[in-house]
């Protein structure tokens, strides 16, 4: 999640009631940002506002939000000008009680109020990434008590909604977004995650079906998120820039805002991710999954000692369980690769000559799979403390090799064999 700073704000009044009309002709880009505040971000919702308001909606570019503020029943729909907004509509109920729907219901909002020939989602809030939160110790119906104890709670997903103790789990992601392409006619060009360890593979593959650009990051973000003015100036000075443009702009603003300065970060990430691609991405790691398993059939114990040690040398985020991707790959090479040269050729079909062919297929697999991720990264861009170690898209890989039951429940583990491997590796 994004790191909570203490922080005493006085909010300026930012909003200017009244009826906005409508826009008559369709602009190039809705930019819309769904704004989950009722949490412990709540200060920094004020504070990005203010930000998008540098910049201000065009008649190419509609800068829009949709926002939960704590502890006031309400939910604002904006259309964010140049130093003021409006209020374009606003419902009397808190958002959070259905997170899938209410997402759902905000683009179509957007799609009658502000026709555009391209959308950009952005989701504001705590995220955790693939794993979504234990339901151990809670009914069927726990989403529906509010007053839930806290204690219960464990960050996962995105969306956290600290009032209605809910959030958004991955299969409501991934529902969600097909509903939202139902309702544009057209995938969703660009999905944002303001929010932390959202660029993983697993997420991608999630809405890979209706969105076609995702931008997150691999690690914690600052409680600051996204340098909204920085990040829009782009857009708005070019409106016709490539999807793939504007999420690599995207990536640069935020690279710039805290690689030097008061704002300085040494661990920050940001990556674009072409979802077009990830199921070739996806096909290619199953395949290097088939070359392990058949190693395994001629040496487990090397073969899963060597997997480990890959494992073991891989850059991990603050959440242990999560990988880069490439590092990955690079260490299986650079494992495996010691055992190829092991063929004995004199006596060719023993457990070791075999041992040094299979690990030879997992090097060439591993080369396919590493072609095919590199494919689906745009733009990354980190902070000195990953440099040449982070490359922009992450993996789900439990240090204790246990794996979450919220995990298997999501479309990579259910069409890929790496929870079956991952459970042969223990």
């Amino acid at each position: 999640m994004k790191y909570c700073k203490i922080l005493s704000i006085a909010l300026l009044s930012l909003v200017t009631s009244g009826t906005l009309l409508h826009g008559i002709n369709k602009v190039e880009w809705n930019f819309f940002t769904y704004i989950q505040a009722d949490n412990n971000l709540a200060p920094f919702a004020a504070i990005n506002v203010k930000d998008m308001q540098k910049v201000g909606s065009t008649s190419d570019v509609n800068i829009l939000a949709q926002w939960d503020k704590p502890s006031d029943n309400m939910t604002y729909r904006y259309k964010i000008l140049q130093n003021n907004m409006v209020i374009n509509s606003s419902i009397n109920q808190e958002m959070g009680f259905f997170p899938q729907k209410e997402l759902a219901d905000s683009m179509t909002w957007v799609k009658n109020s502000f026709p555009a020939n391209r959308y950009a989602l952005i989701l504001w809030d705590h995220g955790n990434g693939v794993l979504d939160r234990s339901k151990k110790q809670h009914t069927s119906s726990w989403l529906s008590l509010p007053g839930i104890s806290k204690k219960y709670w464990r960050d996962r997903g995105i969306l956290y909604d600290y009032t209605q103790n809910t959030f958004l789990d991955n299969v409501g992601l991934s529902s969600a977004c097909a509903k939202i392409k139902t309702t544009i006619r057209q995938n969703i060009d660009l999905l944002g995650t303001d929010a932390c360890f959202m660029a993983m593979i697993e997420i991608a593959y999630q809405v890979k079906s209706s969105v076609n650009y995702l931008v997150g990051s691999q690690q914690t973000e600052p409680g600051l998120g996204w340098p909204y003015a920085d990040v829009l100036s782009p857009l708005v000075g070019i409106p016709t820039m490539s999807t793939a443009d504007f999420g690599t702009a995207i990536v640069q603003a935020y690279s710039n805002f805290y690689e030097t300065g008061d704002n300085a970060d040494s661990s920050y990430t940001l990556s674009t991710i072409d979802v077009t691609k990830i199921q070739a991405a996806t096909t290619a790691f199953n395949a290097l999954l088939k070359a392990i398993t058949e190693a395994q059939l001629v040496d487990k114990t090397t073969t899963n000692t060597g997997v480990k040690l890959a494992r073991a040398n891989t850059l991990a985020f603050s959440i242990n369980d999560y990988i880069d991707l490439i590092d990955l790959y690079d260490n299986l090479t650079i494992t495996f690769n010691k055992l190829t040269g092991s063929r004995n050729t004199k006596k060719k079909g023993s457990r070791r000559d075999r041992m040094a062919l299979a690990a030879t297929a997992i090097v060439t697999a591993v080369a396919a799979a590493k072609i095919a991720a590199q494919a689906t990264i745009v733009s990354s861009m980190t902070g000195s403390d990953y440099s040449g170690k982070v490359h922009g898209l992450s993996i789900y890989y439990p240090a204790n090799y246990l794996v979450d039951a919220s995990y298997k429940k999501t479309a990579f583990a259910k069409q890929t064999n790496w929870v079956k491997v991952l459970n042969s590796l223990r």
